[in-house]
């Protein structure tokens, strides 16, 4: 956006084509390619580069068919979108899986927020840092660091998009005083708010220990 600053037509080009492929999700078809969207990125990709496409960014342009992809077996076909359908053969629930940002102004009936390994100097998850705010301990932004302040504006966004159903994916250790006994003054504040736990992978724990703790 900073390179298209001086040149406003292809600016606005640029934010047409976002605006159509990242926020309408609209299909690229080759009539649309061929007869719009191929120019408009030329002409993008010349004003960022300050010159005219080489020989070889003409063949980059060119429109290729996928019939090779439509023509794959169904489960190779399905593998290539972020949709995860269960069961397989006959399914009856369809996940789309995708990050808090490709969701903003959606609305879902349920929603699972799950976090990978992406984690702070202190090895603590993003939904660990949050515990305070889910548990009633916390509220509101004031007197906070600038990541916690990122993390609290990101993850409202992804617990404000289901209308029916929110789940939070934690790992068991953020509720634990030590490993294999959970805190339950965490457990009851949480549930005082609202919150149903349930624990996943139970075998690794006693059943003694889940049925006082679940």
């Amino acid at each position: 956006m900073s390179l298209l600053e001086e040149n406003a037509e292809t600016r606005n080009r640029y934010e047409e084509l976002v605006a159509e492929f990242a926020a309408k999700r609209n299909v690229l078809t080759k009539g649309e390619w061929e007869g719009r969207w191929r120019e408009v990125v030329r002409q993008i990709a010349e004003t960022i580069a300050g010159s005219a496409l080489v020989e070889g960014g003409n063949d980059f342009l060119k429109w290729e068919d996928t019939a090779s992809i439509s023509s794959s077996p169904p489960d190779i076909r399905s593998s290539c979108n972020n949709v995860y359908h269960y069961p397989i053969d006959n399914p009856n629930v369809h996940i789309r899986v995708g990050s808090i940002h490709s969701v903003k102004g959606e609305t879902h009936t349920a929603t699972l927020v799950f976090e990978t390994f992406w984690q702070d100097n202190k090895r603590r998850h993003n939904l660990e840092l949050l515990l305070p705010w889910l548990n009633g301990d916390k509220s509101g932004g004031a007197s906070i660091g600038k990541l916690q302040k990122v993390r609290l504006k990101l993850h409202y966004v992804a617990m404000t998009r289901p209308t029916h159903l929110l789940c939070l994916a934690m790992k068991r250790s953020t509720f634990e005083t030590e490993i294999g006994m959970l805190d339950n003054d965490v457990i009851k504040a949480l549930r005082q708010h609202g919150w149903q736990i349930k624990l996943l992978c139970q075998d690794e724990y006693s059943e003694s220990d889940q049925d006082s703790n679940t």
